[in-house]
């Protein structure tokens, strides 16, 4: 439905509609571009950081941006020897390329360079750039440095839950049991005690307590 670069075969692919000469020469010069560019690698690379970060919901927006930038800066490049009269020309064929899209590529998903995407609003936008004489507005350096490290940073911080530390006061072996003493009871049951701890057992016979004297109470 749309003129696009195949994959990395730098095959340009022309939809099956009537274009005039001067279109068609617009078309094979935008396309043309893409490829010299390898703007196929750049999107493979941004594809891969999405699926990276794809939680990082501000890397969806990066790609999009990512992808009006390239076209951007293929319409720049293939109008900027145009005389005013082949921008407008060019501007033209955008038009017309557009009004030909019916349905959605069946290529979409794929790694292609469309010459023009099925959103007018996108459209729009290149057009009113070409008019606006190549008007470019450069991101604060600051801001480019943060966009790019925050998502480094979020994937360094690691959150796991908190668990309290083994006290070793609370942690008796069988040498502090051999120093206790076991309480019998009057009612039959039995008593451990060593150091500060006091616990009842139901085998005295056990063999961790054969060194442990036993006191009738």
């Amino acid at each position: 439905s749309s003129p696009m670069v195949m994959g990395f075969n730098k095959t340009i692919l022309i939809p099956d509609v009537y274009l005039s000469q001067e279109n068609l020469k617009n078309v094979l010069l935008h396309e043309t571009w893409h490829i010299k560019n390898h703007d196929v690698y750049t999107k493979q690379i941004i594809n891969l950081l999405v699926i990276m970060y794809w939680w990082f919901i501000p890397a969806y927006r990066l790609r999009d941006k990512i992808d009006l930038f390239l076209e951007m800066r293929v319409d720049n490049q293939t109008t900027n020897p145009f005389s005013k009269g082949e921008v407008m020309k060019y501007m033209h064929t955008l038009i017309e390329i557009q009004k030909n899209i019916q349905d959605r590529n069946e290529f979409k998903r794929q790694s292609t360079h469309f010459m023009i995407q099925d959103n007018a609003h996108i459209l729009e936008y290149r057009i009113n750039y070409l008019m606006d004489g190549m008007y470019r507005k450069k991101t604060n350096r600051i801001l480019m440095i943060v966009v790019l490290t925050l998502p480094l940073l979020t994937n360094s911080i690691i959150l796991e839950s908190a668990f309290e530390p083994p006290n070793n006061e609370d942690m008796y072996d069988q040498s502090d049991i051999d120093k206790g003493y076991i309480i019998k009871h009057k009612d039959g049951t039995y008593e451990l005690v060593f150091s500060k701890i006091r616990a009842k057992i139901l085998n005295p016979n056990d063999e961790c307590f054969k060194d442990v004297p036993i006191i009738e109470e």
